[in-house]
């Protein structure tokens, strides 16, 4: 029973990435055309939070729906709670959360850096600071204690 557990987590890690992958960059951004200075101009938010508090304001003055706010931020933290389950998982439990920190904002970082080069998306701050804390919801998710106990029972 134990194997078959792990074996699928292991089919749905892949899963996982498959999706990701899709996500973030299998689909067209409109922007492959533009001049690079242009297209910097337009893909790029160093200011943290800057999105996030247009979304917020957008939604109390009516100017943006609220599915459309609510949308962007939920999909950029979910995107990465799995990926804060998978890795203390595959360091067999191991992984401290300074250690957890660090590899999520390597890996967000570099598919940051990756959609821009690519030009398939934007380099937005907040966008990396919503899927880390995506990410670290899923690792304390997972060092709950209840998480703890159904590690300990299946695996």
């Amino acid at each position: 029973m134990k194997r078959l557990l792990k074996y699928l987590v292991h089919i749905t890690f892949i899963v996982y990435l498959y999706l990701l992958f899709i996500v973030l960059f299998d689909r067209p951004s409109g922007t492959e055309k533009l001049p690079i200075m242009v297209y910097l101009s337009y893909s790029v938010n160093l200011i943290p939070f800057k999105t996030i508090i247009e979304y917020m304001l957008a939604l109390f003055d009516g100017s943006m729906g609220i599915g459309t706010a609510i949308d962007n931020l939920s999909a950029n933290l979910l995107v990465f709670m799995p990926m804060g389950v998978y890795l203390p998982y595959y360091f067999k439990n191991k992984l401290s959360f300074k250690k957890c920190f660090l590899i999520l904002i390597g890996m967000v970082f570099s598919i940051e850096i990756l959609q821009l080069i690519l030009r398939k998306g934007t380099f937005d701050i907040d966008d990396v600071i919503l899927n880390v804390l995506g990410g670290i919801i899923g690792y304390l998710i997972f060092k709950s204690l209840l998480g703890q106990k159904l590690y300990n029972l299946f695996f």
